[in-house]
């Protein structure tokens, strides 16, 4: 199997994980490997869709305070 590339975005990051996927479907990787590698991908992930949540409640904040309807 290739290196792991870019995993800076959500998108990137599910691609490289297809990727792992489909090479322990090959029998490319080890089963200990591929199941480190989701566990690694799934918090990953998981810290993307958070960050990502993050930053639409601030742009909807701002949006809000313009509009003056802000808490």
């Amino acid at each position: 199997m290739k290196k792991i590339g870019s995993l800076k975005t959500i998108g990137d990051t599910r691609n490289q994980l297809t990727r792992v996927i489909k090479a322990y479907h090959l029998g490319e990787i080890p089963a200990v490997d591929f199941r480190n590698l989701v566990y690694s991908f799934s918090v990953l992930l998981s810290f993307q869709k958070s960050e990502a949540e993050t930053e639409l409640l601030e742009r909807m904040d701002r949006l809000e305070n313009r509009l003056g309807m802000g808490k």
